[in-house]
């Protein structure tokens, strides 16, 4: 009798523990060779109502396994057979979830994905898309908070499905398909469904990486072209002539154009929302209408004066996050001009030329404008200067 127990005791036991054991077994059994030859080409992260959207672009379907450290802060998202082609280190300083991502490579080419949260962190949800129009295949990683989290802290994901790495189960499953009698009428929805959903995520995962993808390790240098239109301000200056000397005022009109270029360093990598550059600019040569009166008989001479400058300047501007592709700035700028200066003028009907002169001065100016990033690495700026040219 009491071996009947024992026996019937160990068969129970054995029955539980491969009840409980195989479906992990199987979840880990996963083959992940039809990785091999898929490269992760970009990252992109957005931001959304209540999670972070991340977006691996690859260049297949892939497959992966994923465990979160007890503290909910880390979450270590395993590629096998994968190989990473973009930038490794990326630093999310306006995302709500995610403090960082970083891959770290194996030893056997594949490597791992580690997405640090700002707080206690899980996956929401996880699927692949297919190629669609100029998008090729895409990784979609949805991070929340780990309250409202609805995957296991561990898991393999194969084939649209998250299995829990505990117990096998599947936590996660694309919808089953709809009954035939929904579907004539549901296609229309659905197509608009996700016609909006990939609008969505094309434009925040762009919008939102413009500030964060391109914060990813350190400061970042760049290269800008500047052209644009010159109003030039009333004012005067003094001419010295022979005979006696002159006081100016010019007119306040539309008077020409500029064009220059700047080296710069963006700081945004290093958790500073600054930039710092130095820009040369040439303003063409222009022509102002002025009144010459002398200063010895009060005779007015009208007339015209030509100047022409080339600036030198060191400039700071303090971008302004948006949360969006448009970013605006206010900056300062401290430098010299070189300026060159003719005047003609008219007395008597007799024209009168006094000589070209040229002087270097302190500059300074104050600048104010937004910049549109059509990518992470390309930008349309639109801005006001106010210049003094001493």
């Amino acid at each position: 009798m009491m071996a009947r127990v024992t026996h019937t005791f160990l068969i129970s036991m054995i029955g539980g523990l491969v009840t409980l054991v195989l479906p992990a077994l199987e979840a880990a059994a996963i083959d992940y060779s039809s990785n091999a030859g898929a490269t992760v080409g970009r990252v992109r992260v957005g931001e959304h109502p209540g999670f972070s959207r991340i977006v691996l672009d690859t260049t297949k379907k892939v497959k992966f396994k994923y465990e979160t450290s007890p503290d909910g802060r880390t979450i270590a998202v395993e590629l096998p057979n994968i190989k990473w082609s973009t930038k490794e280190s990326h630093v999310l300083n306006h995302s709500k979830n995610i403090d960082r991502i970083e891959f770290v490579p194996s030893r056997s080419g594949s490597g791992t994905v580690l997405i640090e949260g700002k707080t206690a962190a899980g996956l929401k949800w996880v699927r692949t898309l297919s190629p669609h129009s100029k998008r090729g295949n895409r990784l979609v990683l949805d991070v929340a908070s780990r309250a409202s989290a609805t995957l296991p802290a561990a898991g393999t994901f194969e084939n649209n499905v998250v299995r829990d790495a505990a117990t096998g189960k599947v936590a996660s499953a694309p919808p089953a398909a709809l009954p035939k009698s929904r579907k004539k009428a549901s296609v229309a929805a659905n197509s608009k469904n996700d016609e909006m959903q990939k609008h969505h995520e094309d434009l925040g995962t762009r919008k939102a990486q413009d500030r964060d993808a391109m914060a990813n390790s350190g400061p970042k240098p760049y290269v800008a072209m500047k052209a644009g239109l010159v109003f030039a301000s009333a004012g005067g200056l003094d001419l010295e002539d022979a005979a006696a000397p002159h006081t100016t005022d010019t007119s306040s009109v539309l008077v020409g154009g500029s064009f220059g270029a700047a080296v710069g360093v963006n700081w945004a990598g290093a958790g500073l929302p600054l930039r710092s550059e130095f820009e040369f600019t040439y303003r063409f040569k222009t022509t102002n209408s002025i009144d010459a009166t002398n200063q010895a008989t009060g005779v007015v001479q009208s007339g015209d004066l030509e100047i022409k400058s080339h600036n030198y300047m060191l400039n700071t501007y303090y971008d302004i996050d948006m949360g969006d592709s448009i970013a605006p700035y206010v900056g300062f700028g401290l430098g010299l001009s070189r300026n060159s200066v003719e005047v003609d003028t008219v007395l008597a009907g007799v024209p009168q030329n006094f000589t070209s002169d040229e002087s270097t001065n302190l500059a300074w100016s104050l600048n104010a404008g937004a910049s549109y990033f059509m990518t992470p690495d390309w930008a349309l700026d639109f801005g006001y200067r106010y210049i003094s040219l001493g």
